[in-house]
């Protein structure tokens, strides 16, 4: 008897094939030894070479009759949507290809300017979550992005058929109406609303926290409460996927208390904003009387100067702060925009590791809205002083952040002075575990591939398109 593993007859690219054939002749080859000698003409090179070649034909012709192509050989002609037994698009000793990923969404003050180009931010996720689907492949080569994929245009929307898949980027806009698209489409919506009031597809002009794009085969993945064509997906979630899959991060400093990142206590604190919300600015203002706190973006914790409302009524964009003059800035907000290097690090995590703490405040209070804007803290080893939905508490282990609660903000200051006079104990706050409940989290918010937490969010989502 041999015994021959499931994995080991998997396999998702035809070059792949020639490793399986060589793996499983010499497994034949050292269990039947006794029996046929070390050298059997039954295991020679020119019959490995033919098996290999008879699988690629048959892999090659698997995936002709699965695009409903005639095979001549073996006059049969093949249906449209044929999958793998597993459901993920792997061969077994076949491969059976399913459609082409198409993806759309693009910022709406460029909408048909030379500017204007899709977000491919989704295509990490679909890597991951489609890989039987043409055009999953995508990665950095260097800064730049490279993928597959074919954007959703006029033209391309003529070739698409039912067994294609759409990656839509919910919050922005597409050059065609994707109601059209014949195939599956999975929304992908980081924003903590669903669908602008100014959005072309929002006809009531309306802020939507629970729109679903019309059509049963559209689904999404957001802030939405679990439906039967959503699931509750934080954008937190999805940024730390995008920064895994391009080589920016890993997983493990966020999963693993021991790989956890720590800052260097150099400085108190850093508040990087430009966009005007009172509550922030006020809350820095606060957080200046307890120390030193360093600003690189507009906003200086100056709430008293409210600006005027956008004149563009196509601009999206909340209103920018008014910086502090500098005769009249307290001494203890001291900015850092224009330091040498600064514009270099201000994406980079590394300016972040020398503060003890980082004021990272949501735009709003939208329940299951959790941005990038904790993760990012973490990531650069400080500790967060966040406000926004609570069910940041799903997600993130409350003993390891400081949550600025605007009911009672005299809570989270009291909290900070008190780490601050006590270096022990913020130690142990850098020492809690990031995750609220350890693998049980990975599990339902960060398992986009079969590799981490088993895959279940994964399976989540192509049960909810009827993938598996």
């Amino acid at each position: 008897v041999l015994c021959i593993e499931y994995e080991e007859l998997r396999f998702s690219e035809t070059r792949e094939i020639e490793a399986i054939v060589r793996n499983l002749t010499n497994k034949f080859a050292k269990r039947f030894e006794y029996f046929f000698g070390a050298n059997s003409a039954l295991l020679g090179e020119d019959k490995v070479v033919s098996a290999i070649r008879r699988l690629e034909v048959m892999s090659q012709v698997a995936g002709s009759l699965a695009n409903g192509v005639s095979d001549p050989k073996y006059g049969v002609r093949g249906g449209q949507s044929a999958k793998s037994s597993d459901g993920e698009g792997h061969g077994e000793l076949s491969r059976v290809r399913s459609g082409q990923i198409f993806y759309c969404g693009g910022a709406r003050r460029y909408l048909n300017g030379p500017n204007f180009k899709y977000s491919t931010f989704g295509l990490f996720h679909a890597k991951s979550l489609f890989p039987e689907f043409e055009g999953s492949n995508i990665e950095f080569q260097g800064k730049k992005v490279t993928h597959s994929a074919t954007p959703l245009t006029e033209e391309a929307m003529k070739g698409a058929t039912e067994s294609d898949l759409l990656i839509v980027h919910s919050h922005q806009h597409c050059e065609v109406a994707v109601e059209q698209f014949p195939g599956v489409q999975l929304h992908i919506n980081s924003e903590h609303y669903d669908i602008h009031p100014k959005h072309l597809d929002n006809p009531n002009g309306e802020l939507t926290l629970n729109y679903l794009p019309p059509g049963k085969k559209s689904f999404v993945l957001g802030l939405h409460e679990d439906t039967s064509r959503s699931i509750r997906v934080p954008f937190v979630s999805m940024r730390l996927w995008y920064l895994h899959m391009s080589g920016q991060t890993e997983l493990g400093r966020i999963f693993d208390i021991r790989a956890k990142p720590k800052n260097t206590r150099e400085f108190f604190l850093l508040y990087i904003n430009s966009h005007y919300i009172e509550y922030r600015e006020q809350a820095a203002r606060a957080l200046s009387k307890i120390g030193t706190i360093h600003t690189a973006g507009k906003c200086q914790g100056y709430f008293e100067a409210r600006p005027p409302p956008p004149s563009d009524p196509n601009d999206d964009s909340a209103p920018q702060c008014t910086p502090f003059d500098d005769s009249e800035r307290p001494g203890t907000i001291k900015p850092i925009t224009g330091q040498s290097g600064l514009d270099l690090q201000r994406n980079n995590m590394e300016l972040f590791s020398h503060y003890r703490y980082s004021l990272v405040m949501e735009n709003t209070d939208a329940p299951g809205y959790v941005s990038e804007k904790i993760l990012h803290a973490f990531l650069s080893g400080t500790v967060p002083i966040y406000f926004g939905s609570r069910f940041v508490f799903e997600i993130f282990n409350p003993k390891a952040f400081i949550f600025f609660d605007l009911d009672i903000p005299q809570q989270a200051l009291s909290q900070i002075q008190f780490y601050e006079q006590n270096p022990s104990e913020y130690e142990k706050m850098l020492n809690e575990p990031i995750l609220a409940h350890g693998q049980e989290t990975i599990e339902k918010y960060f398992s986009w591939d079969k590799s981490v937490g088993n895959g279940m969010l994964k399976a989540r989502i192509r049960r909810m398109m009827g993938l598996n």
